[in-house]
């Protein structure tokens, strides 16, 4: 049995990212919404994109995004997605 929720209490938020090597990494948060409004993390995974990964391949972002959502019972389609990451 699949837990569902609304944009309105969990999302995923991306990290700020930071260069590593020849790549990025960023860490990818599931958040609920706190009984007292403020957001608590309840999973956090790590990802290193190497220089033309996303770029080359956009579907590996979202599997990642989809198989993070899914670890704690939700569905990447039903939470919002902040501070996305953005290659120039």
């Amino acid at each position: 049995m699949r837990r569902r929720t609304s944009c309105r209490t969990a999302r995923l938020r991306y990290e700020p990212i930071r260069p590593v090597g020849i790549g990025w990494s960023f860490r990818l948060r599931v958040e609920r919404l706190a009984p007292d409004g403020e957001w608590e993390p309840v999973l956090t995974r790590d990802y290193l994109v190497r220089t033309s990964d996303v770029m080359g391949d956009p579907g590996r972002l979202t599997a990642f995004e989809e198989r993070t959502a899914r670890e704690v019972g939700y569905r990447r389609a039903d939470l919002a997605i902040v501070d996305s990451p953005v290659f120039a």
